[in-house]
């Protein structure tokens, strides 16, 4: 059976939602991306610093101990859609671990803004790893199949 680690930033709490059905179905690690600098609470501010954030290519610090990336076989990330690409902690996080030859999946929750240019945005962040078909984290009901087709179940 597949180590697997299941990462992920919330603001709102709906990926931590989907990263825990994630958890529930495969017994997977989880940890909790956490910037030391936390987003404010009001929506616009969030939005305002996130895309300042993604248009100059700011490194996020972020709190806590990272995992090692070393024993697992699959590293499941999720991250909310802001401003049509992965939001600056988890674009920090999946930068900080030693990824090369990993097999990497990535789970997105957004209001009405799809994945974006998320998948495309991915590859260029992670180029030397077997990156799976990102997932839509607002369709619950194609999760199993998703698991399944990238091995995690």
């Amino acid at each position: 059976m597949s180590k697997i680690l299941i990462a992920y930033y919330s603001h709102t709490g709906t990926t931590k939602e989907v990263g825990e059905r994630i958890k529930s179905a495969t017994g997977g690690d989880v940890f909790e991306i956490t910037p030391v600098n936390t987003y404010p609470a009001d929506i616009g501010e969030v939005i305002a610093r996130g895309q300042k954030e993604i248009e100059d290519g700011i490194t996020i610090e972020l709190s806590g101990t990272l995992p090692d990336a070393e024993p697992y076989d699959l590293i499941i990330a999720g991250t909310p859609n802001w401003c049509s690409t992965i939001a600056p902690p988890v674009a920090s996080f999946l930068k900080a671990l030693k990824l090369s030859g990993k097999r990497v999946a990535l789970y997105v929750t957004h209001g009405r803004g799809g994945l974006g240019h998320i998948p495309a945005d991915i590859a260029k962040l992670l180029p030397d790893v077997k990156l799976a078909e990102v997932y839509d984290g607002n369709e619950p009901e194609k999760l199993s199949a998703w698991l399944g087709g990238i091995g995690a179940v």
